[in-house]
C-alpha cells in the first residue's frame, strides 16, 4: 500500500505475502467461532449456532449431511423444495 501525505511524503508498506486467515496464517478455532458468530447476528431464526459450528469444523467425521445440526429437515418441510440426498463417503 502506498500513501501520499498532504505534505508530499510517501509512506509505503511492505508487500503482504500471507493474509491472516489464509492457509499460511490460519485463524485459531476461537477466532473462527467469533467470525462465524458475527456472520449470524442478522439471522432472524434462532438455532444452535455453536452446535452447527462444531459440526462444520468436524466435517471429516460426519457421514451424511443429515447429521449437520441446523440443516436437518429444514428444506424437506417446505412444499416448494425437493430434497434428494445421496450418501457420499468422506475420505
Amino acid at each position: 500500500m502506498l500513501v501520499e501525505t498532504s505534505d508530499g511524503r510517501r509512506l509505503e508498506s511492505a508487500k503482504v505475502e500471507n493474509i491472516r486467515g489464509g492457509p499460511e496464517l490460519p485463524l485459531k478455532r476461537e477466532e473462527l467461532w467469533t467470525k462465524f458468530e458475527g456472520c449470524l447476528e442478522t439471522n432472524p431464526r434462532p438455532f444452535a449456532a455453536r452446535e452447527l459450528f462444531d459440526a462444520l469444523m468436524s466435517l471429516d467425521k460426519i457421514g451424511h449431511v443429515s447429521q449437520i445440526p441446523g440443516l436437518r429437515g429444514s428444506a424437506s418441510k417446505r412444499s416448494d423444495v425437493r430434497v434428494e440426498m445421496e450418501t457420499v463417503p468422506v475420505k
